[in-house]
């Protein structure tokens, strides 16, 4: 998996002092849809993906997910399906194996593919 150091800087801010609870801040931006992403790029499944580059939040939802150059492998896992407001989602030049879910149909607002 590819090392992405800003985007681990944003990640550990953000599990620092966004969703401590010593802070007593809750930032809760997407977080039931970044569970699935989380999963997938092999980073804690309670962390914030909107601060993950490539991938874009909007009212509480993710919208965007660019994950280009060797930083997914396996297969596309089936949870994609609920990532019902990504409208653009580029996942190219990536180690991605089998076939393509078909709960990537659930994905409603998808209009870049």
């Amino acid at each position: 998996m590819a090392i992405n150091l800003l985007s681990d800087i944003k990640e550990n801010f953000n599990e620092k002092y966004l969703n401590n609870e010593s802070t007593g801040i809750a930032y809760d931006s997407a977080s039931g849809e970044c569970k699935y992403i989380n999963r997938w790029l092999g980073k804690k499944e309670n962390s914030d993906c909107c601060f993950i580059d490539g991938i874009t939040c909007e009212d509480n939802h993710i919208t965007r997910f660019i994950v280009e150059n060797g930083q997914l492998s396996g297969s596309i896992p089936s949870e994609i399906g609920n990532l019902k407001y990504v409208r653009d989602l580029w996942l190219g030049h990536n180690k991605i194996t089998g076939t393509i879910p078909p709960e990537i149909g659930d994905m409603t607002s998808l209009k870049d593919l």
